[in-house]
């Protein structure tokens, strides 16, 4: 009898030693991140032409990537009725879009944001995303810049 408690405990210490949570690898999904620059232009900067067109120069090297903006939205509306909730989308006055840009590095960035006869000029360094966390390396390289009211462009 002694014997059976024994092997019926170690069979129980080994089931808790599974992958789930708290213990194991983790499962990585095939979910990606995209390469490039994002851009936001506050509510209340001017609005600028789409596209828009980024210059990225690093190492006395320079490039133009276009970067198509579209109306910026947010949560409008919302309540709840009879167990049901719902929000509207609304526009918020801003801007949005993202430049795909191949081969991005986590270096700094001389960004140059143009649209029409206007200039906006900042430094930016992107950094490696990882959307399924650390654990399972990182799925692009990504920097952000913002266009504020006072119409000074930000790294963000």
């Amino acid at each position: 009898m002694r014997h059976l408690c024994w092997v019926a405990l170690c069979l129980l210490a080994l089931t808790g030693c599974g992958s789930g949570p708290g213990g194991g690898e983790r499962a990585c999904t095939l979910i990606g991140g995209r390469t490039g620059i994002g851009v936001v232009v506050d509510p209340g900067a001017p609005v600028l032409d789409t596209p828009a067109l980024l210059t990225l120069c690093a190492d006395g090297r320079c490039r133009d990537v276009p970067v198509p903006l579209e109306p910026a939205t947010g949560t409008g509306a919302s309540g709840c009725s009879g167990g049901v909730c719902s929000a509207q989308v609304a526009p918020t006055g801003g801007q949005v879009g993202f430049a795909e840009v191949d081969g991005l590095s986590e270096q700094p960035l001389e960004v140059t944001l143009t649209a029409g006869d206007r200039e906006f000029r900042t430094t930016v360094t992107p950094a490696a995303v990882y959307p399924n966390g650390p654990d399972c390396g990182a799925a692009g390289v990504q920097g952000r810049v913002g266009l504020t009211a006072a119409g000074n462009l930000t790294n963000r």
